[in-house]
């Protein structure tokens, strides 16, 4: 590891230093200590241990009963938004790390303890070159909510329309950098000093990570993502898109229209709602998922119930554009030859499909799997009262293909947990919900 000490006098370096001693002490602390001895960083470790003492998570002391799994969970929540993002990232990519962990990473919590009000408001004058009053004539300084990457403030415009202000974590950007270094010297070193972690391609993994965690930071794009969604869906029923406030958004900030609503997370638990209300609720959220995917190939990637809120006119909401997915129409006729050649219980046909999607068109791999996939259709024709649903099929699939050592593009990820979510969200409302049934037309129209 190159430690240049005229680095260390650098407002950059000393952060980097501090970063350096912070990750290693956690991951000591945790009980993984072998990956610094492993690494050769375990000097650098003893050493800045001697002088400064070590850095001891203040939740490290629960760790002694938690699996391996846990402790992964544990230390990216240790350390901050950068390895908390880089864990839920991970938590979609059953292709690069083990079911276990995925499973674990998917408890990753997105609300964390806001940062000053006084933190924020400065931001957004700089941001926008003005003091708040005149930007604003009102602005809660309450937090609405709080997350790994920003804020959400409350605000009125001069034209009397209430907005959400999304604050970007001050200094964050920085704190993203100096970790991303971080986190591909010490890739490099393990894919040098732990051969059996080549497979998973540690290097690859940051490379991915850091282009797609730049691309978050930049509220821009988000902006971008609410306005295309807006268009998508103009003058259609049922659905109500955010309108953007362009002139009060940069890389920082994110301002947006302040809608009031229940969240489905609300709604799942509400027992004053009949079975008529509820199954119409699933079948406008599987409907306008499956519209996104297969009509217009962008698509919310993270429907979860927290993230789609019902409106007092019976229209849904979706919120937090942060993760969508983009797919092109080969990939979009691609999962409808899936959904066609299963229905029609090919498994030759899906086979090859599979094997096409992870961009591949080796036919012995093929043939390898079609048992295995001919089984799985069994169990899909052959299911009952929704034991064994189309999405399950298609996890079922995608585990497959991990097998195998193929990996799918990341936008058919998304696809396969935004379908996953959005199934599991319609079946809690209503679980006599028949999610193939709304999601087979769909497909078809694109055969």
């Amino acid at each position: 590891m190159r430690m240049r000490i005229l680095g260390l006098l650098t407002r950059k370096g000393r952060l980097r230093f501090k970063r350096y001693r912070r990750i290693l002490s956690t991951l000591a602390s945790y009980g993984f200590d072998e990956i610094a001895y492993q690494t050769g960083t375990g000097k650098f470790l003893r050493l800045v241990s001697r002088i400064f003492g070590r850095a001891a998570p203040h939740r490290a002391r629960f760790a002694g009963k938690a699996n391996t799994w846990e402790r992964i969970r544990m230390v990216a929540e240790e350390l901050g938004p950068t390895f908390i993002k880089l864990g839920q990232i991970l938590s979609n990519r059953p292709d690069l790390i083990p079911k276990e962990l995925q499973k674990e990473l998917e408890k990753l919590q997105k609300s964390t303890p806001p940062f000053p009000s006084e933190e924020a408001m400065r931001l957004v004058e700089k941001e926008l070159g003005s003091p708040i009053s005149e930007l604003f004539p009102e602005f809660d300084e309450t937090p609405l909510a709080a997350a790994s990457i920003a804020q959400i403030h409350r605000a009125v415009l001069f034209n009397g329309e209430v907005a959400a202000i999304k604050v970007q974590r001050p200094g964050l950007h920085e704190l993203v950098e100096v970790d991303i270094d971080i986190l591909r010297e010490l890739a490099e070193l393990i894919e040098r000093y732990i051969p059996q972690a080549q497979k998973w391609g540690p290097r690859g993994i940051v490379d991915e990570f850091e282009k797609g965690m730049f691309q978050e930071l930049d509220f821009r794009r988000e902006a971008a993502a609410i306005q295309r969604f807006s268009d998508q869906f103009a003058g259609q029923d049922g659905i109500k898109v955010p309108r953007v406030y362009r002139e009060h958004c940069t890389q920082k900030l994110l301002s947006m229209e302040f809608i009031p609503g229940r969240p489905l997370s609300e709604v799942l638990d509400d027992a004053s709602l009949d079975t008529e209300q509820r199954t119409r609720i699933a079948e406008q959220g599987a409907d306008l998922t499956l519209k996104q995917i297969f009509t217009y190939g962008f698509f919310h990637a993270d429907p979860h119930p927290g993230n789609i809120l019902l409106l007092e006119d019976g229209r849904l909401c979706y919120i937090d554009f942060g993760l969508t997915g983009n797919l092109i129409q080969r990939d979009l006729e691609v999962v409808s030859d899936l959904l066609t050649s299963i229905l029609s219980r090919d498994e030759q046909k899906a086979s090859r499909v599979v094997v096409k999607l992870a961009g591949s068109r080796d036919l012995a791999i093929a043939q390898s799997i079609e048992r295995e996939i001919a089984e799985l259709i069994e169990r899909f024709q052959n299911a009952q009262g929704g034991q064994f649903s189309f999405t399950a099929l298609l996890a079922g699939l995608v585990e497959i293909l991990v097998h195998k050592g193929l990996r799918l593009p990341p936008d058919l990820f998304l696809l396969v947990k935004s379908l996953l979510t959005i199934e599991g969200v319609a079946s809690a409302l209503d679980p006599e919900f028949d999610f193939t049934a709304h999601l087979t037309p769909f497909a078809e129209k694109l055969v």
